[in-house]
């Protein structure tokens, strides 16, 4: 049995962060195939990146064509990997994604992608959220499914031999919208993604294509859409 370990998401996102663009991902693969359709356009417009990671959508939003796009994450070791694209490594700030090192009403436009349920306080990350982004604004929030964890799919990476999971907080999709509302966003568009054909060639890569149709039954991911 190959040894696990639980860390926490600090510690976890450390480890993983040398590995995390390397490595075939069929849930980054998903999320791209049913927001890419969604986003708005961004010309002159200001777009943040919340818990950017190693800057995969800081940078896909500035080829995009957006004004200016920052990046925030509180990892010095995604940020590290993340100013190897340069596009980006002028872009990015170390911070606290519950106290965003950003003005009041300077974003237009904003995306956190499978960080919520990093998150101890959703309602104060809303409300961090409605303070600097500038209405009409919008925001894409996405992250694993709930019922992946009922159906015990892990946060989880290998590393060294040894499978590490990142701990987390397990939020329904309906605890980020109330939180989202009561701070005065407006919910547009709310999906539950499953894995289909356009993440076949991922889970190939992985050598796991057999597991395509038995994993495409249940939903993988949601997505959320608001705006203020």
């Amino acid at each position: 049995m190959t040894p696990s370990l639980i860390l926490p998401a600090d510690k976890a996102h450390a480890l993983w962060a040398e590995t995390y663009d390397r490595d075939p991902n069929a849930l980054l693969a998903l999320e791209e195939r049913i927001i890419e359709p969604l986003l708005p356009s961004l010309e002159q417009k200001v777009i943040l990146d919340v818990a950017c990671g190693t800057g995969r959508w800081l940078a896909n939003l500035i080829r995009r064509g957006a004004k200016f796009g920052l990046g925030v994450d509180s990892s010095r070791e995604m940020l590290q990997q993340a100013r190897l694209k340069g596009s980006i490594q002028g872009n990015l700030i170390q911070g606290d994604s519950a106290a965003l090192p950003v003005r009041s009403c300077a974003i237009d436009f904003a995306i956190c992608s499978f960080a919520t349920s990093y998150f101890a306080d959703l309602r104060r990350f809303a409300r961090e959220l409605s303070t600097i982004l500038r209405p009409p604004a919008s925001i894409f929030l996405t992250d694993f499914h709930p019922s992946a964890h009922l159906r015990g799919w892990k946060r989880a990476f290998r590393h060294n031999d040894v499978v590490v999971e990142a701990s987390s907080f397990h939020y329904s999709i309906d605890d980020v919208c109330d939180n989202f509302l009561i701070e005065g966003f407006e919910l547009l568009t709310r999906v539950e993604a499953c894995f289909g054909e356009g993440e076949r060639h991922v889970f190939e890569e992985c050598g796991k294509g057999h597991l395509l149709n038995q994993l495409s039954r249940e939903p993988a991911i949601f997505v959320c859409h608001f705006k203020i």
